[in-house]
């Protein structure tokens, strides 16, 4: 692995760790880019035209705040990963194929949505409940209208009390927004980050489906 990543040019410390062996020393996300571009290739295609491997990742990743998760992205490689060994279309020094993170996002998003509704956000399952199989991006009042839908039920997979954290939908999807599953765009409609996206069972419009990957 340290020869891998010393392919790459990935500068190190000058000594390992005692703990934590070999430290690499980015300064920013860019000193990483060589990195990313020797284990995916420099775009998610056969060209520029498909989009930059190393700006995909990050922007497929981002929650409305525009903040990626450490835990995302190793998971993101880790389920590509996955998908590459049942179906090999790399060659070294290539090691994940765009096709595969393209499949293992929908997996990351399913995964990120099951861990915020288990560990911080409860009421989220309701949410997801509520706007299921919908198109994005939203005008604001559909939204609120789905929101509103079953506003007195539970809001939880198993709690019968369980109630929402706001007083109303016009609250509840601006705190959405602030919390970053959602984020609003320029015009007032509202659009889903695709590290919630595919997890809340949403879909994109002229998207591709989940399951699914465009041609390369």
């Amino acid at each position: 692995l340290l020869r891998y990543c010393r392919g790459a040019r990935v500068p190190f410390r000058e000594k390992p760790d005692p703990t934590f062996g070999w430290i690499p020393t980015f300064q920013n996300a860019d000193d990483a880019r060589p990195l990313v571009e020797r284990m995916v290739g420099p775009h998610m295609g056969a060209n520029r035209n498909k989009g930059q491997s190393f700006r995909w990742i990050l922007d497929h990743l981002r929650d409305g705040r525009g903040h990626v998760s450490p835990r995302s992205l190793i998971r993101l490689c880790e389920q590509a990963a996955v998908h590459g060994r049942a179906q090999p279309r790399t060659r070294p020094p290539l090691l994940l194929h765009p096709t595969d993170l393209r499949q293992a996002l929908a997996d990351v998003s399913t995964d990120h949505v099951r861990q915020a509704i288990h560990n911080e956000w409860p009421w989220l399952h309701g949410v997801k409940e509520r706007i299921s199989d919908h198109l994005v991006p939203w005008e604001r009042s559909a939204i609120e209208r789905d929101l509103q839908r079953g506003w007195n039920d539970t809001w939880g997979a198993g709690d019968g009390n369980l109630r929402p954290p706001a007083p109303n939908a016009q609250q509840l999807l601006t705190y959405l927004v602030d919390l970053g599953i959602f984020r609003q765009r320029e015009g007032g409609r509202i659009d889903v980050p695709d590290i919630f996206l595919f997890g809340l069972g949403l879909r994109r419009r002229g998207g591709v489906q989940v399951g699914r990957v465009p041609p390369e």
